[in-house]
């Protein structure tokens, strides 16, 4: 039987459970990661995890949305920037979660066959949520901004997915790997958008 915390505690352990699993995530497979290893060093029971998370799965589904919901706010308070044009925000925007990219190197590695094995694990419905959620960002973001794309949407998602999928591998590309990144973002937002005018 786990030990009963308070209100305010309950809210730290939570939040130190998925700060501890995201560190564990840079060194090692999500399956690697075991219940005794996050309750020992969060300085809990291994019976009071559950008070927190009914799985370890869903401790990793709690982290993946928490991170990524983070991230499309950034990305969000740039689109009502209104001192840059349409396109620069866009080009801040994915320079952002490239950047993002690069600190939460285990979100590109969801689709991997390591990461797949615990998202089987969930109930079907949120299997299908973490695997469309991060495109609808992306789209919804695209909406927001007042631009005209010159190729479909759907090609477009994936053209972008194509350049964020790099930053996990920015290290392999070597030190030039920023500025070539900037340069694809510059050539797609410049060469596939245009501006559309206010009241269009």
């Amino acid at each position: 039987m786990g030990k009963k915390f308070s209100a305010e505690e309950q809210k730290h352990i939570r939040q130190k459970l998925i700060t501890i699993f995201e560190r564990k995530l840079h060194k090692e497979q999500p399956s690697k990661i075991t219940i005794d290893d996050l309750v020992q060093e969060a300085g809990i029971a291994k019976g009071s995890f559950y008070h927190f998370f009914p799985t370890k799965e869903m401790l990793f589904v709690t982290l993946i949305n928490q991170t990524q919901d983070k991230m499309v706010k950034k990305a969000q308070r740039m689109t009502s920037n209104k001192d840059i044009t349409e396109k620069e925000k866009l080009k801040k925007i994915l320079l952002l979660i490239i950047k993002e990219l690069k600190v939460h190197p285990w979100l590109q590695n969801l689709s991997g066959p390591e990461f797949e094995k615990t998202i089987r694990r969930l109930p079907p419905e949120l299997q299908k949520d973490l695997q469309k959620k991060d495109k609808l960002a992306i789209k919804d973001l695209l909406q927001d901004l007042r631009l005209t794309a010159a190729v479909p949407l759907e090609d477009l998602l994936i053209i972008i997915e194509i350049i964020l999928s790099s930053a996990s591998r920015s290290s392999d590309f070597g030190r030039h790997y920023d500025r070539a990144v900037k340069i694809m973002i510059n050539c797609l937002v410049d060469g596939l958008f245009s501006e559309r005018k206010i009241h269009e």
